[in-house]
């Protein structure tokens, strides 16, 4: 009878947690939201621009605006964070009292119609971080107005909602971060739980929108997105999983694997030097510093390193590559083809290369909030050649976008780009694209029936080269021109070609006719089979 007293008892979950629990975990989670101490100027400025009824009058009154309430909020997690780091009381008091005025006002005013991801994410996260920042002075009646906006995303049923769909991948993730924030707050530990076990689930590989099987990313879709939202994802799973250590609502060993791994087999093998690939990074292209996305991936190597002792090792050497503190070509060489995505890339000591294709399974871009209207050939064929990593670091306003490196297509400047929103109608429309790895090496290959062009490309990754191929290269109408970009990117020293041993002149168009070769930045291009050849290096300007 004892035994199967014993037994029952082992079936039962194990203990939600305890205040102490709780306790020790709003302190981990709020070290992480607090960061280092805030810039003492720029929080002076906060403070000296905040009027007496509690709103900074450069962005209006509370309830015109759904970006500005945004704004308003992220200025108060920024004063919260300056009041958590104050050891001085006579400040501490200050802050404090600016937060009240801040908060009072706006926590009473009903949310304006806004965005689904500021309304559901941006603010309620921020407002999340500014309430355990700042508990200790919360009234009831605020805690009560906080909590209802962190649940706008809750259902009634317990779901997380995004925009009226389940919410998926990165999006469920900033959303159990704030329900995990909002029952710290209410000490409520089974639901902690619940949460914590929502965004275990959602990381396990093969969810239609999060991590693949292949370590790829997706999101909005069948849509390559590890730069994007696969950034943002693994830089809060990363650090909840740090947060949750050593508690009773810690990540499994599988979750921390499964996290460690796609830092190891997707990330570090989609970028160069300090940057990711700009093929990974959806409509963020659009974004000036593209490189934010890889300071969300070196945060979650640190958080990674903190939890994975038997991969310490290879993700700090991954931390510094990101950080410029280590060679570029340090990145272990190998090829990787992410099939899930139509994707290849190629690392070698001396140069990164990628192809990004798309099929009727996959979707080739989106548009969407103004962003990427002009990225209609991301998925065509496009392709990312580094050797330092910093080859297209913010060039994106200069591009002329019918020219994408790698792409073969139409050119006729007089038909707008098609816009996909949210990648809608955005795959190709064939089922041939994909490849062949063996680890080190690889093909990759694709037909291409896309923006009346079909065509047939091919990539070869070899050890010191990469060969591309084109064949069967028809417009629907022969009246345009067709041309293979083969890069554009910054310049970065002298253009030769082998017929001369002057370099080029900047700012003139010089057309070649089978040239054999052209070399710039470290690459050589050659061209076996000839053909036409126009080069040109010239200072451009262009806003974002």
């Amino acid at each position: 009878m004892s035994l199967f007293c014993a037994n029952a008892l082992a079936a039962e979950p194990p203990p939600a947690g305890g205040e102490a629990d709780i306790a020790g975990l709003k302190n981990r989670l709020a070290e992480d939201f607090a960061g280092s101490p805030p810039d003492a100027a720029a929080t002076d400025e906060l403070l000296a621009g905040l009027d007496a009824q509690g709103n900074w009058p450069d962005l209006g009154p509370p309830g015109s605006d759904g970006k500005k309430r945004l704004d308003h909020f992220r200025r108060v997690e920024r004063l919260a964070t300056a009041y958590y780091h104050t050891t001085d009381a006579a400040r501490g008091k200050i802050l404090a009292a600016a937060i009240q005025r801040a908060l009072t006002h706006w926590l009473a005013q009903e949310a304006p119609i806004a965005p689904n991801w500021a309304r559901q994410i941006g603010v309620p996260k921020s407002l999340a971080r500014t309430a355990l920042l700042f508990e200790d002075q919360l009234s009831p009646l605020q805690l009560e107005q906080v909590l209802k906006i962190l649940r706008t995303c809750v259902r009634p049923d317990g779901t997380l909602d995004y925009a009226g769909f389940t919410a998926t991948g990165a999006n469920l993730m900033d959303e159990v971060e704030i329900q995990v924030v909002a029952n710290c707050l209410t000490g409520d530990a089974a639901a902690i739980t619940r949460y914590v076990q929502m965004a275990e689930v959602e990381i396990k590989p093969g969810r239609p929108e999060s991590i693949q099987v292949d370590w790829s990313f997706h999101q909005h879709g069948p849509q390559l997105y590890s730069g994007g939202y696969g950034a943002g994802l693994i830089r809060d799973a990363t650090a909840l999983a740090v947060a949750l250590r050593g508690t009773p609502f810690a990540f499994s060993p599988e979750s921390v694997d499964t996290l460690t791994q796609f830092l190891l087999q997707g990330f570090a093998f989609q970028s160069r030097g300090r940057n990711l690939d700009y093929l990974t990074t959806g409509r963020q292209i659009a974004r000036p510093n593209l490189g934010n996305p890889s300071n969300g991936v070196r945060a979650a190597l640190r958080s990674a390193a903190a939890i994975d002792s038997l991969h310490r090792s290879e993700l700090e050497s991954f931390a510094d590559r990101l950080g410029g503190k280590a060679d570029p070509g340090s990145t272990p060489a190998g090829n990787r083809l992410y099939w899930m995505s139509d994707y290849m890339t190629h690392q070698r000591p001396g140069f990164y290369a990628s192809a990004r294709m798309s099929s009727r399974r996959i979707q080739g871009y989106e548009t969407g909030n103004d962003e990427n209207e002009r990225g209609y050939h991301l998925g065509d064929g496009a392709m990312a050649l580094m050797v330092t990593g910093d080859e297209y670091q913010d060039i994106f306003p200069l591009w002329d976008w019918r020219h994408v490196p790698g792409v073969s297509n139409v050119v006729n400047p007089s038909v707008p780009f098609p816009r996909h929103m949210w990648g809608r109608g955005a795959q190709g429309f064939s089922d041939f694209a994909g490849g062949v790895s063996d680890g080190l090496v690889g093909v990759a290959a694709m037909e291409l029936r896309r923006g009346g062009l079909q065509a047939r490309k091919a990539w070869f990754f070899l050890p010191d080269s990469v060969v591309c191929l084109g064949n069967d290269i028809l417009p629907d109408d022969t009246a345009l021109p067709v041309v293979t970009t083969i890069d554009q990117r910054w310049a970065d020293g002298p253009v030769i070609v082998n017929s001369s041993p002057d370099p080029l002149a900047k700012g003139e168009t010089h057309a070649f006719t089978s040239p054999e070769w052209i070399h710039h930045a470290g690459v050589t291009f050659l061209f076996p089979d000839g053909g036409d050849v126009k080069v040109r290096t010239e200072t451009r300007a262009a806003p974002w």
